[in-house]
């Protein structure tokens, strides 16, 4: 058996259930408020790939991150627009959760999804390799380096990260005793 790493697509299924180890809110890189949980896969322990090999999965770190106010806005979305978007997308969390959505704080909203256990959906989040950006690029005010490839086969090189698609429902809550496993 192969412990899952970032060189194999994560097998999408929807009964994950993830451990919440811990929460943060502070503002994102663009300043807006946000939420982040970090979780760990808590069950199952191993999953069978697209290719029938069983790959160990418990104990994988999996960041989320959830904005529940937009400064800017989108395109074509006034901030307060997204701002009431992004609220309701972090009420149907906490719901999910079986956390109050009654008087949240806005500004400081209690948490409280640390050692909760929930059922999820994830699947494969496919991202290229990149290098580093020259110090021409650097000048030119590009930030991302270019995409890698393999040097015999010339195809891009991608690193696969678990994705959470949805919170489906509340699972309990848990002990906090290490990594993996109920």
């Amino acid at each position: 058996m192969q412990k899952w790493n970032t060189s194999i697509p994560w097998v999408k299924k929807s009964d994950y259930i993830l451990r919440c180890i811990e929460e943060i809110f502070a503002p994102s890189s663009g300043g807006n408020p946000m939420a982040t949980l970090k979780f760990e896969v808590a069950a199952p322990d191993t999953v069978i790939d697209n290719d029938g090999e069983e790959l160990q999965v418990s104990g994988v770190r999996i960041n989320f991150w959830q904005t529940i106010k937009s400064i800017s806005g989108w395109k074509d979305t006034s901030p307060e627009e997204a701002t009431e978007q992004l609220q309701a997308n972090f009420i149907k969390l906490l719901t999910a959760f079986e956390l109050p959505t009654d008087n949240i704080d806005w500004e400081n909203p209690a948490l409280g999804f640390k050692g909760k256990l929930v059922y999820v959906m994830l699947e494969d989040n496919e991202q290229a390799q990149r290098g580093s950006p020259t110090k021409a690029d650097l000048a030119k005010g590009i930030k991302i380096g270019p995409i890698l490839v393999h040097p015999k086969t010339k195809k891009e090189l991608v690193s696969h990260y678990p994705k959470i698609n949805s919170v489906d429902s509340f699972f309990g809550t848990a002990v906090m005793s290490g990594t993996g496993g109920l």
